[in-house]
């Protein structure tokens, strides 16, 4: 039954990106996206929507979030080589944020 909300969710984010690709809302949205797939364990899918905000955004206020996300993707995928690339760019780029601090216990642990 939740992996139905995240699906439902999923589209209606995909959808308003669509319909609104310049609205200032649409980082976040991409960000929910991979959120969702995240959520229902797609993390290729989810990777793949989190790049899209750092590409598109790559100052934006979802971005460390994004690559904190997509490192811990690729540590799920058992890809722990990107994962310690993606955990040390965020250190690297988002220097004493929370996610950055996330990072940095996570390479601890790799």
């Amino acid at each position: 039954m939740q992996e139905k909300k995240y699906e439902a969710a999923r589209i209606e984010f995909q959808g308003f990106v669509s319909k609104f690709p310049k609205s200032g809302l649409d980082e976040s949205a991409l960000y929910y996206i991979g959120e969702c797939y995240f959520s229902e364990k797609h993390y290729e899918d989810a990777i793949k929507a989190y790049q899209q905000v750092v590409d598109k955004y790559p100052k934006g206020g979802k971005t460390a979030g994004a690559l904190l996300k997509q490192a811990m993707g690729w540590q799920q995928m058992g890809e722990t080589t990107m994962a310690r690339i993606i955990y040390t760019r965020l250190v690297e780029k988002f220097p004493g944020t929370p996610q950055a601090q996330a990072a940095q216990k996570k390479l601890q642990q790799l």
